[in-house]
């Protein structure tokens, strides 16, 4: 057993299997209290408390404060963890709850109400901190998904590098508000099966240390060994750089997994260079932020190399690295989104590729800046959309379910630049005309903000087949850039795949979306073809609600087959179809 797995210091949160288990029980528990409330209001605490007794054991009848105790999921030096029902605001929750001397009590208070501050989306949510008896408790956020240690097994270097990102992100927040993790390790960061990272167990946490302050001399030692700064571990003052070396290490670990890839520990320069000065022995050596560290780790000197050589790039890659570096500043609580869409498409690899468009005669040289302002206006509307997004959760204007649904929408757009990415940088003189087009099929971000009409899409999926609906809808995504492109042949063994993925998935609006762009795929070399499988998705999409999709499946439908042979049929259901447009938000 290892250093980490021996000392568990501060309670992670759970696993997939545990949590999954808690929020099943949750649910039925929130069932049963609202078949109770016909009671009269004197008697519904005692059947609370009998259906929780009947539902989870005598056990869960046990409560802490006005919690119920529903399941213990982990524990360490510094508390314990568990999955907890609020009565009050009827959710389920992460229950921290950390057993304090009274002399250390309002300083551990000060401090989790510091935590509660950090709203950013890689940093697990607090709602609410307090003191009860002898103990301090935490209230957060019952996160769904692995840890960062088993997820990153089997993933490659991008992957994994584009996942610690994240999680260094929300560490730079926190030491933006003065806080250190003292902790951070791969036990500790969650990926959510919305693939969002977020960093958990800020149990060690504290404010940053001013060695000129005598008060911050005295430190007691704390921590995992083996991810622990030497300064951390010799109980010396601890600053931001102390979770710079525990993130440095956790990160090489997780590259140099040789399970994973035999040749890993053989890095790169460029990678094995910030991990060595991020990891090195004096704190003063290593990067004066993790902001500076993680744009250090995003660099490629390879890439840099290839822009400089560019014919032709100069002017494109001025204005690429212009836009990018002067978002890539220093963190602030929503100012991720920049680092996010440039790990989808680097700016630099952006400048290579149009560039080399710009080599393919005279309208290549006409189309190349045509390309690079259409892209650029994207990137500076996705990003004024991440953030709105962000801030807007972070203010309080809009439910954590909303958030999700904006950073989903965006994340189709992510994934159709990345489409994009693939055909330009594959572009030939011939498909110039198609490349145009398929850059313009990039969903607009400002549609993300339109709240009426993603409130009153269809439901999300089951937390149970998120992650697998998310990776579905971004091969869909591809597959629309690919038809806009002109390569129907393309696109339609993309949606074939993920028609019979979406089926073994069964969520509805799924499978409707994934068979209305095999049919569209279709009908462009065969109308008689595509008929059936459009009339399919016409209906899956009225099962589902998804009003939209079915008038376009059922439109798609009509054109196909009243072209082909049947003009007289090909308006059939036009009445209920009408219906359903007119109730569409335009």
């Amino acid at each position: 057993m290892s250093p980490a797995d021996k000392d568990d210091s501060g309670a992670r949160l759970p696993l997939a299997e545990t949590e999954s288990a808690a929020h099943t029980s949750g649910a039925r528990l929130d069932e049963a209290l609202v078949q109770a409330r016909p009671m009269t209001t004197e008697g519904l605490p005692l059947a609370e408390e009998r259906i929780a007794g009947t539902l989870f054991g005598p056990d869960a009848a046990r409560g802490f404060g006005r919690f119920r105790l529903l399941e213990r999921l982990g524990s360490g030096g510094m508390g314990v963890v568990y999955s907890a029902y609020d009565p009050d605001l009827r959710r389920l929750v992460a229950l921290k709850i950390v057993r304090v001397p009274s002399s250390g009590r309002q300083s551990a208070l000060a401090e989790a109400r510091a935590l509660a501050r950090l709203a950013h989306p890689n940093v697990v949510p607090v709602y609410d901190v307090g003191v009860e008896a002898d103990c301090v408790y935490i209230v957060m956020e019952l996160v769904h998904g692995e840890t960062l240690r088993g997820w990153a097994q089997g993933r490659d270097r991008r992957a994994i590098l584009d996942a610690y990102a994240q999680a260094g992100r929300a560490l730079a927040v926190a030491h933006s508000a003065g806080l250190v993790h003292r902790d951070f390790k791969p036990d500790n960061a969650v990926v959510g099966r919305d693939d969002r990272v977020r960093v958990v167990d800020f149990g060690l946490a504290r404010e940053a240390a001013d060695p000129s302050d005598p008060a911050h001399l005295a430190v007691s030692v704390g921590g995992t060994p083996r991810y622990m700064a030497p300064e951390q571990a010799a109980g010396k003052p601890v600053t931001p750089a102390a979770d710079q070396y525990s993130f440095c290490v956790a990160l090489r670990e997780a590259l140099c997994d040789e399970d994973r890839d035999p040749r890993s520990r053989r890095l790169p320069r460029w990678i094995a260079r910030a991990l060595d000065r991020g990891c090195a022995p004096d704190a003063g050596a290593r990067f004066a932020s993790m902001s500076q560290l993680l744009a250090a780790l995003a660099r490629d000197p390879v890439r840099v190399w290839r822009r400089r050589i560019a014919q032709g790039a100069v002017l494109v890659v001025v204005a690429a690295t212009a836009f990018f570096g002067g978002i890539r500043g220093e963190p602030e609580i929503c100012g991720a989104g920049a680092a996010e869409l440039a790990a989808t498409w680097d700016p630099l690899e952006q400048a290579t590729a149009l560039a080399r468009i710009a080599r393919m005669g005279s309208y290549g040289r006409m189309l190349a800046p045509q390309l690079d302002r259409i892209l650029h206006d994207h990137a500076s509307r996705w990003i004024a959309g991440y953030r709105d997004a962000c801030l807007a959760h972070h203010r309080g204007e809009q439910s954590a379910a909303v958030l999700d649904r904006r950073m989903a929408c965006l994340a189709r757009g992510r994934s159709a630049l990345a489409a994009v990415a693939g055909i330009v940088g594959s572009a030939d003189s011939g498909n110039l005309p198609e490349i145009a087009r398929a850059a313009r099929t990039i969903p607009d971000p400002a549609s993300c903000a339109d709240i009426d009409t993603l409130v009153a899409d269809t439901a999300p999926p089951p937390p149970a087949v998120a992650k697998d609906v998310a990776r579905v809808r971004d091969q869909l995504e591809r597959a629309h850039v690919l038809l806009a492109a002109g390569l129907a042949d393309q696109a339609r063994a993309v949606a074939a795949t993920h028609v019979a993925r979406a089926r073994d998935i069964g969520y509805r609006p799924l499978l409707a979306e994934a068979l209305l762009v095999e049919g569209h795929a279709i009908m462009l070399e065969d109308r008689a073809g595509a008929v059936p499988i459009l009339t399919e998705a016409t209906n899956v999409a009225m099962l589902a609600g998804a009003d939209a999709m079915a008038v376009e499946a059922w439109a798609r439908r009509a054109w196909a087959q009243g072209t082909d042979s049947d003009p007289e049929g090909a308006l059939a259901n036009v009445d209920l179809v009408e219906a359903l447009a007119a109730r569409t938000p335009s």
